[in-house]
């Protein structure tokens, strides 16, 4: 059975927000009843971040452009998750997102098992709220302010409010509430503790910018890459390819101190060595890091996820317009004996002095440095 009614898709707004204007709209009077309209079953989790069974509501929809991959790229946080992780654990998100669990989305990556916690209330913010109304006549519920770790609205540059709406409430996971509902209960809590910190803009504008472009990012392997040649430029790394972790640890606490992760209220305090995460993004890949960890790691290193992807273009760009007949000498490398990330800087005085760099694992040599073999 197609649905001949459903809610238009804003901007940034979350697959929880339209089920919960939906139920308001038509005025059902049973949660159960709007789930089963949507989703074809009586029990589905109320999970603001990611959701399941998009696929089943994209087929009782009429319209063909609201398909399934339209509500999990711009409704739900699956870029958010899928930036920092391999293309195989990506599609494997997706399909749980698309289908019913076993396996949850969270089970997919991992994420039950890392020490970082969603919001443990619903977050708005005040001035969307305003600009919301005025635009689309309702305020609704944005996926950026739901995320771990944001505190400050990104467009507005303003502390976020708190709901007394719980995001894990096990008696209330069935329920769909709307932002305009709990704006006029006047539960609110407390505002966010947070001030109007550097560290906390900058975080919430790198998970804006991976909300709306991670479907198009660069790969992990890239990724890595552009890390580790970052890590060599600060000599937190060594031309073996391990970490100094001593150095690294020290300059990890002095930008973000235990303060700091007390007030972000995400459980990150408990991480206590960030070694193990670090080692893992930048050198590993394998097992799930927090996107929130991933973010903190580029802007320690002095970038913005935009400033990521623009060095990893710009990286590319040079190994496919520059490729000279070098090839990568470094025996860690995976592209080792082979020419593919490889570019030279020409010297104006000696050949020999030319620098040939590899963008894959950041190494740098001179041709003088090949002859010398």
């Amino acid at each position: 059975m197609q649905l001949s009614f459903f809610p238009s898709l804003l901007p940034d707004e979350p697959v929880y927000s339209l089920v919960a204007r939906y139920h308001k709209e038509l005025g059902y009077s049973s949660f159960k009843d709007t789930v089963i309209d949507l989703f074809n079953c009586r029990s589905i989790s109320s999970n603001i971040e990611l959701p399941s069974r998009l696929g089943v509501l994209s087929e009782r929809l009429p319209w063909k452009h609201l398909n399934a991959d339209h509500f999990i790229w711009r409704h739900t946080a699956v870029p958010y998750y899928s930036f920092f992780i391999s293309q195989e654990l990506q599609q494997c998100l997706i399909r749980a997102v698309k289908s019913s669990p076993p396996p949850s989305a969270p089970a997919v990556i991992g994420s039950m098992t890392q020490r970082i916690r969603q919001p443990a209330f619903f977050q708005y913010c005040d001035e969307c709220i305003i600009n919301d109304r005025e635009q689309f006549g309702n305020a609704y519920w944005h996926r950026i302010h739901q995320l771990p770790g944001i505190k400050v609205c990104p467009h507005h540059n303003v502390v976020l409010q708190t709901t007394a709406i719980a995001s894990k409430n096990c008696r209330l996971r069935y329920e769909f509430i709307t932002l305009e509902t709990a704006v006029m209960q006047k539960k609110r809590r407390l505002c966010n503790g947070a001030s109007k910190n550097g560290l906390y803009v900058s975080i919430a504008l790198d998970s804006l910018w991976i909300l709306d472009h991670a479907k198009e990012g660069p790969d992990l392997a890239l990724i890595q890459a552009a890390l580790q040649s970052r890590m060599r430029l600060f000599d937190w790394m060594t031309r073996g390819g391990s970490l100094r972790a001593r150095t690294l640890r020290q300059a990890w606490n002095e930008q973000y101190s235990l303060k700091f992760r007390v007030e972000m209220g995400c459980g990150l305090e408990r991480v206590t060595d960030p070694i193990p995460l670090i080692r893992n993004l930048v050198l590993d890949g394998r097992n799930f890091v927090h996107p929130l960890i991933g973010i903190m790691i580029i802007r320690l290193l002095g970038l913005s996820a935009h400033k990521l992807s623009e060095l990893i273009y710009e990286q590319r760009y040079l190994s496919k317009e520059k490729s000279p007949n070098y090839y990568c000498v470094n025996p860690i490398c995976p592209d080792v004996n082979t020419g593919r990330w490889v570019f030279e800087e020409v010297s104006k005085h000696d050949v020999k002095r030319n620098m040939i760099t590899c963008s894959r694992c950041g190494m740098v040599y001179t041709q003088g440095d090949l002859l010398s073999r």
